[in-house]
């Protein structure tokens, strides 16, 4: 099955929504109403921090369920002019939305009924606030509301990938005022490396385990956070290089010998290190 799949099969099945996840029985863009609703269902997911959002078209949600039947609670949903469909879908997002977050449509088969599901995606968004006719929406567990004055700033904002110890609030709040940026989302991935195996493979698996697209890979504003393996440092900066074209920022802890906790010190600019050696040699 498709990794799509594999993100929503849990809430498709389950029928429980979350923050970046909304289950729709049905998306109807034919009136102005409904797609400023859209717009507004959108612009939420974009607004609210964490990974990408994903609007399910297709399925109904728990509290409306009257069967654990896939048959009954998979009704699919495949537009009827895929052409108009799109049209409408990219028009409700520029004329209500502004700015204009980014969105991409697919379909999964269910492996059981058959039947096709629509999945508007949207990706994580760095531009917030986005507005809809002027107002801010966020999601709160499942739901769609307006957000609070506190809750939605225009600021520099960061996505950590950790294959360190997970960070408590004291150490993001320290690499937040390093960045002079926040911390949108901290992708944890377990990254102790095997004396007894090659490093390479392990690498890869760390890699796959972060779960990024290769575009996401090039375009999201990355800081990694490598600190468990210094042996197997190049091998991570090489695969990391190799996916962006260019070294990310790298977060540098030290231990405070009072207190034995470990404190953010240092961002390490490494592509400004590629590039001004780069520079020196071109002048010899």
């Amino acid at each position: 099955m498709s990794r799509l799949w594999e993100i929503l099969k849990h809430y498709i099945e389950s029928g429980q929504e979350a923050r970046k996840v909304d289950l729709k029985q049905t998306l109807d863009l034919s009136s102005s109403s409904r797609r400023a609703e859209f717009a507004k269902d959108v612009a939420a997911m974009a607004n609210t921090s964490g990974g990408p959002g994903y609007l399910v078209i297709g399925v109904v949600d728990r509290k409306h369920r009257h069967s654990d039947n896939p048959s009954e609670y998979v009704v699919g949903f495949r537009p009827d002019n895929p052409d108009v469909f799109e049209q409408r879908r990219v028009q409700a997002l520029q004329h209500y939305c502004d700015p204009v977050p980014q969105t991409r449509y697919e379909e999964i088969c269910h492996p059981t009924t058959g039947r096709y599901i629509g999945v508007v995606i949207i990706p994580r968004g760095f531009d917030r606030p986005y507005t809809v006719n002027g107002e801010i929406f966020v999601r709160r567990e499942s739901h769609t509301q307006r957000a609070r004055p506190d809750e939605i700033r225009r600021v520099p904002r960061r996505v950590l990938v950790n294959f360190a110890r997970p960070m408590d609030s004291a150490q993001i709040k320290q690499l937040e005022h390093l960045l002079e940026a926040e911390i949108d989302e901290v992708i944890d991935v377990p990254g102790w490396l095997q004396d007894d195996r090659p490093y390479l493979p392990q690498v890869r698996e760390m890699i796959n385990a972060v779960g990024l697209t290769p575009d996401e890979w090039q375009s999201l504003p990355l800081v990694v956070n490598i600190h468990p393996f210094a042996p197997g440092a190049a091998a991570v900066l090489a695969w990391l290089h190799g996916l962006r074209g260019h070294f990310p920022d790298v977060v540098r802890m030290m231990r405070d010998e009072q207190t034995g906790h470990f404190e953010v010190v240092e961002v390490l600019k490494l592509q400004s290190v590629r590039n001004e050696i780069r520079d020196w040699t071109v002048q010899l």
